[in-house]
């Protein structure tokens, strides 16, 4: 779903990139442990408008736009730029009182 979803946004002239990521159950960050183990999941892809990043999460029928999902609030991406560069970003835990 994240391949598809991020070719189409390409195609369409989106900058979208993927992304790889941990889901809570995991309890390493790319920081303390640089390796595949840190993530099971690459069913995210990341937009840029303007400036801002944000993630979409083709899987989780409940995710907000703006909002990440709850299983990944608080830990570390790793977003593709290209080949050979890679983008380390921590996902912003959404305050209680904002979410539904």
């Amino acid at each position: 779903m994240a391949s598809l979803l991020t070719a189409m946004l390409n195609i369409s002239g989106v900058k979208a990139k993927f992304v790889w990521i941990g889901t809570r159950n995991i309890p390493y960050t790319y920081t303390e442990v640089p390796l595949p183990i840190t993530d099971n999941h690459m069913n995210k892809c990341c937009i840029y408008l303007i400036t801002n990043g944000y993630s979409l999460t083709p899987t989780d029928p409940n995710c907000i736009f703006g909002f990440p999902s709850s299983a990944i609030q608080g830990k570390q991406a790793l977003i593709s730029i290209d080949a050979d560069k890679y983008e380390l970003v921590k996902v912003p835990v959404v305050a209680a009182e904002k979410t539904l």
